[in-house]
């Protein structure tokens, strides 16, 4: 009888977290159904336990498995890694509540008959068995055994606590089994463990699909403002367009009509020359500003690579706003670079850090120009920023690197971008090379680049003055080539 007692109590407290851990609601039918099986079973592996062990176990869990997957609805590789951590954490119980019945009967004088024991075990088991779905933490069990990936570790340390269990419940008086106990304690605080850790990547992962969700969202308003953008923009074109057919059209007639006719009052020709002149000015600020704007909307060579290309379209929509031309250069393959030489988050943290820093540089000159090239120069794949801005000072051509130092100080700059920049070359082995051009190029005034040559050099091309030449030594690893 004692071995039916405590095989209902573990048959039940497995049913019990399996119902939880997968955060299962049962209607009353089941719950019956649920019932009656425990007891079927009970009264089997009672029998089968006289004779044998370790096939009796395997029948049992075998039993659980395929008959829960079937009651729950659930996926046989779930009920496997569900049932067996179910039945671990029960035997776990079952060590507990035995442990406390048995501290309690040693400290009365009369110790109850082992029926009594296993009552009271089996009370003990039901009552302690709800206390960790009490926390809020744990109130909605193991979401997480529903992907197959995650239980893994988890299935194993059930594994070895439910053989640690039987063995330990079939030969009590044969070893001495404290060792076995604490072994089956720190197991247990791994399964904790594995719960809590993997409850948080759940959490997390939550978070990441919702983020990636209202990214998606964003992106598809994003592209239909932008198809609504470009429809109006159509439409103001053509207006333009008209505009601007009209206008010189306008003022010839007008300069016929003048110039045709016996106009002998000063005050009309006066007033239409004005009108002349006025529309001239028109015609010529209109033409300026559609060169100008074809000149800054310039479409994009782009990447193939999502994020930098999303990242280029808005740096364009950015610049353009303040009168600034961008534009690239793309002559090689992007993806191949990102998958054997440097990583696509930390490409397009450099991209970006070196862009922002050829902006404010460029508007600080009010310069009009920024290029970007990504390409292979003597087998060598480089970045390069061309821009029209101020050059960078000494000191941060002393101190790149080694500090956190800035070039827009008044801009509330924090110089974490160059730093960036230093840590990534160094990461990739790869070379910094700044090229003054000084009166070369009419567009641009230097070219920053980064060549993945795995040389780790630092280099300066100028024809700044030997004053300058003397504090930029200071800097050992700096190579200083003259033009």
């Amino acid at each position: 009888m004692t071995i039916f007692i405590k095989n209902f109590g573990i048959l039940i407290c497995t049913i019990y977290y399996y119902v939880k851990l997968l955060n299962i609601h049962l209607n009353t039918k089941k719950k019956i159904v649920m019932s009656f099986y425990v007891v079927v079973l009970a009264t089997l592996s009672t029998y089968l336990d006289s004779s044998f062990i370790f096939p009796s176990i395997i029948i049992v869990i075998f039993s659980l498995i395929l008959f829960l997957a079937w009651s729950c609805n659930m996926k046989i590789s779930t009920s496997i890694t569900t049932v067996t951590l179910a039945l671990s954490i029960s035997y776990v119980l079952l060590a507990v509540t035995s442990a406390i019945v048995g501290a309690v009967a040693i400290s009365l004088f009369e110790t109850p008959t082992h029926i009594i024991l296993q009552i009271l075990c089996l009370l003990l088991q039901i009552f302690l068995m709800r206390l960790p779905f009490k926390f809020d933490r744990f109130k909605n069990g193991m979401p997480f055994l529903k992907k197959d990936i995650h239980a893994i570790l988890g299935l194993i340390i059930s594994i070895v606590i439910i053989s640690l269990s039987v063995f330990i419940s079939y030969h009590n008086y044969k070893y001495n089994l404290l060792p076995l106990f604490c072994i089956l304690l720190l197991l247990s605080l791994l399964i904790y463990y594995y719960w809590r850790n993997s409850l948080t990547k759940t959490y997390m992962d939550k978070l990441k699909d919702r983020d990636i969700l209202n990214l998606n969202q964003l992106i598809a308003q994003q592209s239909e403002e932008i198809i609504r953008l470009k429809e109006e923009n159509r439409q103001l074109s053509k207006i333009v367009h008209k505009d601007n057919k009209l206008i010189p059209t306008l003022e010839h007639s007008v300069h016929t009509f003048i110039t045709n006719n016996s106009i002998t009052d000063h005050n009309i020709l006066w007033e239409g020359n004005q009108i002349i002149e006025r529309l001239s000015k028109l015609s010529k600020e209109r033409r300026e500003l559609i060169q100008k704007q074809d000149t800054l909307c310039q479409k994009l060579t782009l990447t193939n690579v999502l994020s930098i290309d999303q990242y280029l379209k808005y740096f364009q929509s950015e610049v353009v706003k303040n009168g600034i031309g961008f534009q690239t250069n793309i002559d090689c393959n992007v993806p191949y670079l990102i998958e054997n030489i440097i990583e696509e988050y930390d490409l397009e943290t450099l991209i970006q850090d070196l862009l922002d820093d050829a902006y404010h540089a460029t508007q600080a000159n009010n310069g009009r120009y920024i290029l970007l090239s990504i390409g292979i120069v003597s087998n060598v794949y480089t970045i390069s920023i061309y821009d029209s801005g101020v050059p960078f000072t000494t000191e941060v051509l002393c101190k790149w690197g080694l500090e956190q130092i800035t070039t827009r100080h008044k801009d509330g700059g924090s110089g974490i971008g160059m730093l960036n920049t230093y840590e990534t070359l160094q990461k990739y082995n790869a070379s910094f090379i700044i090229r003054e051009l000084g009166t070369e190029s009419h567009k641009f005034t230097k070219e920053v680049t980064i060549s993945f040559n795995n040389k780790n050099q630092y280099i300066l091309q100028t024809n700044r003055s030997e004053e300058e030449l003397i504090i930029l030594t200071q800097r050992p690893d700096l190579q200083i080539i003259g033009q």
